[in-house]
């Protein structure tokens, strides 16, 4: 490939990528297509195209070697991001939905623009939905009860496009509550619900993503993967930041953005001052079997 061609790719992969996957979900789900069905698959597409792309354009050669973590990755994918979302959804949808037709009752009307255009409702979900996510992933990393439930996210030692399913059940149950049950109780509809986990989904593999990707601007406005990199520092300075799943702008109002200008990673990845036993069944009783399973690094 030739440097032009490599250059254009590096600029054009997150924002192609991300916006393919928003677009081709309000299409499809506007021609009628299951909703699940439709984030399922877009989310297995662009998960393809990042690993071709870890390929092509690797942004750490070292993280590009095929290791054991890979299993246990899938098992997270399948189990921890992919059913305890889905269980999520089958508990909290009927209970939110009966309690925002109370409250639109109350005020005689519902209080989520459900008139506008569905790109826009989105951009909406994301910034009510942020902040949600941001306080929760925040508590996570200064409370030990939050980060015993956190992390096995930061156990891994390498950033690929299946690091981002690594999460503790209750780590994925709790951030779920707290971004999407507020769409809820607004009175979001499940077609801007399904946007919303499609968004989710694709720049948490982006974010994630062994790709040397020059996003520019963006990284004022979205949680970029040159961000998220160094929240996974295993400096602790640089970990403590960068908290927003989707979007950066809660970090710049809270003051938690951070990104050095001159380095485009960390170091390291991983756990700051811990070693994790791994494996998946080992993994779910981290939070419960802290002291043997998860010893201080020497």
């Amino acid at each position: 490939m030739s440097r032009f061609l490599v250059n254009v790719a590096r600029a054009t992969a997150y924002p192609a990528v991300l916006g393919t996957a928003v677009l081709s979900g309000h299409f499809l789900i506007r021609a009628g297509v299951d909703t699940t069905l439709a984030v399922a698959g877009i989310n297995a597409v662009a998960a393809l195209v990042i690993f071709g792309l870890q390929r092509l354009l690797p942004f750490e050669d070292a993280w590009r070697k095929w290791r054991a973590d890979l299993q246990v990755d899938l098992l997270h994918t399948v189990l921890s991001s992919g059913a305890v979302p889905a269980l999520c959804k089958a508990i909290l949808w009927g209970v939110s939905f009966q309690a925002a037709q109370i409250i639109s009752g109350w005020i005689g009307s519902t209080l989520w623009p459900t008139g506008w255009d569905m790109l826009p409702q989105l951009g909406l979900a994301l910034i009510v939905g942020e902040l949600g996510h941001y306080w929760g992933h925040r508590w996570m990393h200064t409370s030990k009860v939050g980060w015993a439930l956190h992390a096995v996210h930061h156990s891994s030692e390498r950033l690929y496009v299946l690091s981002t399913a690594r999460s503790h059940p209750l780590n994925v149950f709790t951030i779920y509550l707290l971004s999407t049950t507020p769409l809820l109780l607004l009175g979001a509809k499940g077609e801007v619900l399904a946007l919303f986990s499609l968004v989710n989904g694709v720049n948490g593999f982006l974010q994630h993503a062994n790709v040397d990707m020059r996003v520019r601007g963006l990284h004022w406005i979205f949680a970029t993967p040159d961000l998220h990199r160094f929240h996974h520092s295993t400096d602790e300075r640089e970990g403590n930041s960068n908290f927003g799943g989707n979007l950066i702008i809660w970090d710049v109002i809270f003051g938690t953005r951070y990104l050095p200008t001159e380095r485009r990673g960390p170091a390291n990845v991983g756990l700051a001052d811990s070693s994790m036993i791994a494996g998946y069944l080992r993994h779910l009783g981290v939070p419960f079997l802290w002291r043997r399973l998860v010893s201080p690094r020497s």
